[in-house]
């Protein structure tokens, strides 16, 4: 319940912030992109898109299967990597904005803040890898992980 109340300050917070700076027309007229200034504001608005009165097991299968969006990524990736078409960095954009879509939709309908997972994926990489990656530290995790199973 707290957390829930905090995400709910938070939300009200980003919305009064949001408010002041969103789409503010240009001289030409024209609407400028809105701007994100954090996890919880993508999520909030990504939310306004959601399907309304759903059961929870349909929002989630519905959203968890949405994650096939990465092959369409794979997909863009692997004919520029294999098959000599050009990259699009702009279809590539897109697709990433569709998996982060999915993935904010399935955090809020298991009421998990996004920056926290963000804040928390960042916390378990600095452990992993507290002077950077390296491809020595990345197998010597593969070692300890193999003695662990053991």
């Amino acid at each position: 319940m707290r957390q829930h109340k905090r995400l709910g300050r938070i939300i009200r917070k980003e919305r009064i912030q949001r408010h002041k700076g969103q789409e503010k027309e240009n001289r030409e007229g024209r609407c400028q992109m809105t701007r994100i200034a954090n996890f919880t504001d993508y999520q909030e608005q990504a939310a306004r898109t959601l399907k309304p009165n759903r059961p929870f097991e349909d929002d989630l299968a519905d959203y968890t299967l949405g994650l096939s969006e990465a092959g369409e990524l794979q997909n863009k990736l692997k004919k520029y990597l294999y098959h000599a078409h050009p990259m699009d960095k702009a279809e590539i954009k897109e697709e990433l904005g569709d998996l982060l879509w999915y993935m904010a939709a399935i955090a809020t309908t298991l009421k998990i803040e996004l920056g926290d997972v963000a804040a928390e994926n960042i916390e378990k990489l600095k452990k992993r890898y507290p002077n950077g990656y390296s491809d020595k530290k990345s197998r010597e995790r593969v070692i300890e992980d193999e003695k662990e199973n053991e």
